[in-house]
């Protein structure tokens, strides 16, 4: 596993080093899609960040509902929990570290993709989500 980790990642970071030219800007409508809640290149699988938005308005809760929806986008893609290589998670308050990580440990197999989590400013989390996690993940092809 950590060897097709290291090779995806390898792969990745080649391709963005090779990427040439500056970008151009291009004007869209005001009803375009500000963003995909998921997307491929090659065997690469992206996650949007992925929010609970409903009661109980927990950790614990949030936590469970995000990481169901994590996994079932990673499904939907052709990937699974176990092939996630990078995770980023959003908390609303710091506080809630040790109770998020209770719900987390575990869900990504035994071997755990790297991981980011910050606290955002209050109310940073959109739509009164205590959590947001969004994962890079490869699929096999």
């Amino acid at each position: 596993m950590k060897t097709k980790r290291r090779a995806v990642l390898k792969k990745l970071l080649a391709t963005v080093a090779g990427v040439s030219g500056t970008a151009s800007l291009a004007s869209a409508a005001d009803d375009a899609a500000l963003l995909q809640a998921s997307n491929t290149f090659e065997n690469l699988v992206f996650i949007s960040g992925v929010g609970a938005h409903v009661e109980p308005f927990t950790i614990e809760n949030h936590t469970e509902i995000v990481l169901k929806g994590v996994e079932a986008s990673l499904k939907r893609a052709g990937s699974s929990m176990t092939q996630v290589l990078k995770a980023q998670v959003w908390l609303d308050d710091m506080k809630d570290f040790e109770a998020m990580n209770k719900i987390y440990r575990g869900r990504f197999g035994d071997k755990p993709p790297v991981r980011t989590t910050v606290a955002v400013a209050k109310g940073g989390v959109p739509d009164r989500s205590l959590v947001e996690i969004d994962v890079i993940a490869y699929k096999t092809v």
